[in-house]
């Protein structure tokens, strides 16, 4: 569902003059490219973007030293 809603927020944005100008005559090819260079930079969708910025966000615990794991 969130995927579908990216989609149409970029197809109207693309496809609207007053943002992109002459651009937006042309707005399949600009979201079709879009949606490559999502693909490429997102591998585990959108979903995952907010997976990676919480865990950018979150300090990852360290292991205690000197603790003994056996």
């Amino acid at each position: 569902m969130i995927g579908t809603v990216t989609f149409v927020l970029l197809k109207e944005l693309l496809s609207t003059h007053a943002i992109v100008g002459n651009l937006a005559d042309h707005w399949q090819i600009t979201l079709g490219m879009s949606i490559i260079v999502l693909v490429a930079l997102l591998p585990r969708g959108v979903m995952g973007l907010g997976d990676q910025l919480l865990r950018k966000k979150t300090p990852r615990a360290r292991p205690a030293q000197g603790a003994d794991h056996g």
